[in-house]
């Protein structure tokens, strides 16, 4: 595996060329991988988990860039993930306004099936984070676990998107294996969130994208209300 970065690039759409931003400043995440980069709120990033060697999640910070500089975004997590701790690599992540919304993901450790004497053996979790990036530093109040019944089963390397209230769920690795299943979480409701699935999938040619981790979904208007999905193909399986 190759070297890990910590540097924050952007394009120029005039002259379709990178410019590197916040190299320098503090404090800035560590190298990593397995990780995701999410837009919040208006011209910000948050960064958060990853791997910073092979199945090994060591971060549990989130880390907000607003163009300038970092903030650290820490607090003790309510209810966590299955193993007690916001530690994730191949996680799925999206925003909604200013709050970022985490789903799934890997704990990281040895991979049992092919180690059975690994001590900690990496889990596949189904648990939907959500973090309020825009409370003040004394205002944070960390990780909230949502309990949202009849949702996705446990995944990692899933893809997720956000348009107005609700995030879209597509595909990953399960524990039996490759996914491509899509669900829509509405945050909206006053009610509260609610799940629903919106395919389960399957292996029929031409009517479903076939199972697949590491893919990449982009959600946009359609007008009306609509919302058209574009799925970025890969680690496809051969059906």
């Amino acid at each position: 595996m190759g070297s890990r970065s910590r540097r924050v690039g952007t394009t120029r759409r005039s002259s379709s060329s990178w410019g590197l931003l916040g190299s320098a400043s503090r404090p800035n995440p560590p190298p990593r991988s397995s990780h995701t980069v999410t837009r919040v709120g208006t011209g910000k990033i948050a960064v958060f988990g990853g791997e910073d060697k092979p199945r090994h999640a060591f971060d549990s910070q989130v880390y907000v860039f607003d163009g300038d500089t970092w903030t650290i975004r820490t607090g003790a997590a309510s209810t966590t993930t299955p193993s007690g701790t916001t530690l994730l690599l191949g996680h799925g992540a999206a925003s909604v306004g200013e709050t970022l919304y985490v789903f799934g993901g890997r704990t990281g450790g040895t991979n049992c099936a092919d180690d059975p004497t690994g001590s900690i053996c990496e889990t596949e979790t189904a648990t939907l984070l959500a973090l309020d990036t825009s409370a003040a530093a004394g205002e944070f109040a960390g990780w909230q676990t949502l309990q949202v019944p009849g949702g996705p089963e446990a995944r990692s390397f899933h893809a997720m998107a956000s348009l107005e209230d609700r995030i879209y769920v597509f595909g990953g690795c399960g524990t039996g294996g490759r996914l491509n299943d899509l669900w829509c979480l509405d945050t909206g409701k006053e009610a509260g969130p609610s799940w629903q699935c919106l395919s389960l999938g399957g292996s029929v040619d031409g009517m479903y994208p076939s199972p697949r981790g590491g893919a990449g979904l982009i959600a946009v208007p359609e007008g009306d209300g609509a919302h058209r999905l574009i799925l970025l193909y890969l680690l496809q399986r051969t059906l």
